[in-house]
């Protein structure tokens, strides 16, 4: 006759079984699980765009005007270079429009107010339209800062200074927040070229 288990190792045999059965429940619960979440994250971040993109580029073809508070071009000048190189300026109205005769130059000044009385303010001034020519149209800034560029072709919205600060304004006091910026065409073309003040404008940094 054959060996018969004994009710002792019956019941262990059968406690076994439960603690393997569940294991198994529980391993299974957990691989469900995880597979789960990986397919809801990766849904989820397929939505997203990769953060760099070699070979593309963004191209803005035409002027996109950016809210400026506070700060305004309050006034433009036209000025004469006098025998002893001073410049006298003289006020020409906003829209006004300025023929600078090939070979020649011509003197601006456009004067930036800040109204806030309690912040100072970085602005960049730009010309909308800026003419270029064969033999080279330049413009030159004097102050506050100093620069000078020569263009061969007509360029659009060209940064006549970047980040320039005006102070707040303080109040009873008329000489604070003002930025004056001195500035200069030499057109060294054979044709004239035409300084529209209407094209100015400036922007936040």
């Amino acid at each position: 006759m054959g060996k018969q288990s004994s009710p002792a190792s019956k019941k262990n045999q059968d406690k076994n079984k439960k603690k393997n059965n569940k294991f198994g429940i529980i391993l299974v619960s957990f691989l469900a699980g995880l597979i789960l979440v990986v397919n809801v994250i990766t849904a989820s971040f397929s939505w997203f765009e990769p953060t760099s993109v070699n070979g593309n580029s963004i191209k803005l073809n035409e002027t996109t005007p950016l809210r400026v508070e506070e700060c305004e071009i309050s006034q433009n000048f036209t000025g004469v270079q006098q025998t002893d190189k001073s410049i006298v300026y003289t006020e020409a109205s906003a829209s006004s429009t300025h023929s600078v005769p090939a070979g020649e130059k011509a003197y601006f000044k456009t004067v930036i107010i800040n109204n806030s009385t309690t912040a100072d303010t970085n602005i960049s001034l730009f010309i909308n339209q800026f003419p270029g020519a064969t033999g080279g149209v330049s413009i030159a800034v004097t102050y506050p800062s100093n620069s000078y560029r020569t263009y061969t072709t007509a360029q659009t919205d060209l940064g006549i200074i970047r980040n320039a600060t005006i102070t707040a304004r303080q109040k009873g006091n008329a000489s604070t927040g003002v930025l004056e910026v001195e500035w200069f065409v030499n057109n060294k073309s054979s044709s004239a070229v035409t300084i529209d003040f209407s094209k100015l404008y400036i922007l936040y940094n």
